[in-house]
């Protein structure tokens, strides 16, 4: 209830047992110099919540903070010069063969592949530093996530509701906020209650009490969808794989 309407239901509260609200005081406009020196609200962020929550462990290395601002920066101009300067010329893409910089290039300017828009979802996923040095993009791919990683799903956002059926109106069975949960598979490994075409997917959660029940597609990433790792050389960091799958 807003707070209009509790106000309005308080004043008929009030008359209904012969009482008067007190007569309401009109409110002063605020002079200019008044208005100018009040701050503007703050939008509030919401901060994610959870096992599996993006962080930054990269800002505590100066290397790994720099390489990772610059990439952010690389990423919002579009600028393909640059990134190809912060990328081995062997890069590997994919598991069949794809790699190089001429590859990422036509990769990167085709709708098919659609790269930018894939670095634009891996940048607030966090950043996370292996033990060998090197730079890990997204934090989660350089943890112990556990299953099969083809069945294996990363709830991304907070309280997101499990539903009974695939549907947003559907009984909520439970929440998960930033964790892993596990695609619901036939004998022979195809998924479950997939209906890609009405956004929902069939899961189970790991935690007790286990649910299983549907979760918006669009709440959900795969662990093994598209990362990006840069290897620590002597003189600094280049990303020497862009690639989604296992």
């Amino acid at each position: 209830m807003t707070r209009r309407a509790l106000a309005l239901a308080l004043c008929a509260v009030l008359v209904a047992c012969g009482e008067k609200p007190e007569q309401a005081v009109p409110a002063q406009s605020a002079s200019p110099a008044q208005a100018a020196a009040t701050p503007a609200p703050v939008a509030s962020v919401e901060v994610p919540q959870g096992r599996f929550a993006p962080r930054d462990d990269c800002a505590a290395d100066s290397r790994a903070a720099a390489f990772q601002a610059e990439l952010k920066r690389v990423v919002s101009a579009r600028d393909l010069d640059r990134l190809l300067a912060m990328t081995d010329p062997q890069v590997e893409l994919d598991f069949g063969g794809g790699a190089g910089h001429d590859e990422l290039r036509q990769r990167l300017a085709s709708t098919d592949y659609d790269l930018w828009a894939e670095l634009d979802r891996i940048m607030p996923l966090g950043c996370a530093i292996d033990q060998r040095g090197n730079v890990v993009m997204p934090w989660y791919f350089a943890q112990d996530t556990g299953g099969d990683p083809f069945e294996t799903m990363l709830v991304t956002g907070n309280a997101i509701a499990v539903r009974a059926e695939a549907s947003a109106t559907s009984r909520q069975l439970g929440a998960v906020s930033w964790d892993i949960v596990d695609l619901v598979v036939d004998e022979n490994g195809a998924a479950q209650g997939w209906a890609p075409d009405s956004g929902w997917v069939k899961v189970r959660t790991r935690d007790e009490p286990v649910v299983t029940g549907f979760i918006a597609q669009s709440d959900l990433r795969s662990v093994i969808d598209y990362r990006l790792v840069a290897d620590k050389t002597d003189a600094d960091l280049r990303i020497s794989a862009f690639l989604a799958g296992d």
